[in-house]
């Protein structure tokens, strides 16, 4: 939504229709389903409109963040149309401690009743362990500025030219796409990178299983927004791959526990560099798996599920 607002007047147009319908919406399901507490994903628009459907049906309320709509209590032209929700819902939950430090900093509201709760992820029971020479490098996500992908490209290129046999693999999609593309022409290194598009389900838990290394190379954007907590990378942590991070967001809270490799944020050679550690380090790379498949546990959606169930408890 905030892309579209930059790019497109007619947008911005839009937005008091699309209000209206979900706040219809929402009225009519609330009371067709009988649904005693509903739980609005983001701030806003959902948690704005469900703040709305509570004060007119009078239902307890939580509201799940994601963390780009807690960034915008920064601004503070915006900060109003947030505040309502935080101070209508009876629960907050946040993706990370850093995104519910961030919250607090930037309003007013009381924190009573929020908490952390991040996403889950389906924890694999069975593991595939690769057996090959070429190291097979993974990013998922989006093709946009935020997610740093360039630094990746040229940091596996320069570990290439400097030995390491390896190969990346990119997952994903987005309107960075042709310039990545051209970028990988510039550096002759069609051969060595591949774009799979977007790739969903049992194909890219496939990829997953297949990959020696997963890299999250997130960056600080020129608007200031950040990484929060990328499920790819619990995804990564689960299926025991080493996990490659910057430090940005909430990806140091992830990792504090030994689950990966932090690396500083838009620097090829460090990508680099952590690339051909992992290579000359069969140790540390078991050891790393260990503890990022442990902590993963932790987000499995049956754990996560049975946090859940405590917040709905707690509002009866």
């Amino acid at each position: 939504m905030v892309n579209a607002f930059r790019n497109s007047p007619s947008a911005r147009v839009q937005l008091p229709l699309f209000l209206l319908g979900e706040l219809l919406f929402g009225l009519c399901l609330v009371a067709g389903k009988r649904i005693e507490v509903p739980n609005a994903h983001w701030l806003f628009p959902q948690g704005f409109v469900a703040a709305a459907i509570k004060k007119i049906s009078r239902r307890k309320l939580i509201i799940t963040t994601h963390g780009g709509d807690v960034e915008i209590l920064k601004k503070p032209g915006a900060r109003r149309f947030l505040e309502w929700p935080l101070k209508s819902a009876d629960a907050v939950t946040f993706v990370s401690r850093h995104n519910l430090a961030m919250a607090h900093r930037h309003t007013t509201q009381s924190a009573d009743g929020w908490s952390v709760l991040p996403m889950g992820i389906d924890f694999p029971a069975n593991l595939h362990s690769p057996d090959r020479s070429t190291m097979n490098v993974l990013f998922l996500g989006r093709l946009v500025e935020i997610k740093g992908v360039a630094y990746l490209i040229e940091g596996t290129t320069q570990a290439n030219n400097e030995g390491l046999n390896c190969h990346l693999n990119i997952l994903g999609d987005g309107r960075c796409r042709q310039q990545l593309e051209e970028l990988v022409q510039n550096l002759r290194a069609t051969e060595l990178v591949t774009f799979c598009g977007f790739i969903g389900g049992q194909s890219k838990n496939q990829y997953l299983a297949d990959s020696d290394v997963v890299v999250i190379p997130s960056i600080t954007d020129n608007q200031g927004h950040e990484e929060e907590l990328p499920v790819a990378a619990l995804e990564a942590m689960a299926y025991g791959k080493v996990l490659i991070a910057t430090r940005t967001g909430s990806l140091p809270e992830l990792l504090e526990d030994g689950g990966g490799m932090l690396i500083e944020q838009k620097d090829a050679s460090a990508i680099c560099s952590a690339l051909k550690q992992i290579a000359a380090s069969p140790d540390d790379a078991a050891r790393i798996s260990k503890s990022a498949r442990k902590k993963a546990a932790e987000h499995d959606w049956k754990e996560i599920t049975k946090k859940f169930d405590m917040i709905l408890e707690r509002l009866r």
